[in-house]
């Protein structure tokens, strides 16, 4: 049975980082509904109508900028269902790489077994997550980057 689940993040972009020494911070997004040359759909795949026996892909995008805005190396996606077991909390996996340009946008991307996550089709579970994007420590490098719902 598939089932409309509820995951919230809206396209928000905050840097943890201190003010004073602080390099700036990445120029990524995740805009949740929104389709991005370079990916097969949209940024979350899918988008609603998620079956809780299957996956769910989170896509991250960098604009590059011929490396002028750094060198992402990777990263991770931090997630948790709402309400769940406390004794779970957040799980984590690794991104991806997934395509990209010099010039122009990189993708990343992660999967989330949902089978794994015990989520529930007869309620409305929410599926929170967030994204640790980490760049090199070289060059123009923009301090690691968090995007999260905002």
């Amino acid at each position: 049975m598939r089932k409309t689940l509820t995951i919230p993040l809206l396209a928000a972009l905050v840097a943890l980082t201190s003010p004073s020494t602080a390099a700036p911070s990445g120029e990524v997004f995740h805009i949740p509904f929104n389709t991005q040359s370079g990916i097969p759909a949209t940024m979350r795949d899918p988008y609603i109508e998620i079956d809780p026996d299957g996956s769910v892909t989170i896509y991250q995008g960098f604009f590059k900028n011929f490396g002028a805005n750094g060198n992402q190396i990777g990263g991770s996606m931090f997630y948790r269902i709402q309400d769940a077991d406390p004794d779970t909390g957040w799980q984590s996996t690794a991104l991806g790489f997934h395509s990209g340009d010099p010039g122009g946008n990189q993708f990343w991307k992660a999967d989330i077994d949902l089978s794994a996550t015990g989520l529930d089709a007869d309620n409305d579970d929410i599926i929170e997550y967030y994204v640790l994007v980490d760049f090199d420590d070289s060059g123009p490098d923009p301090d690691d980057t968090y995007i999260h719902g905002g």
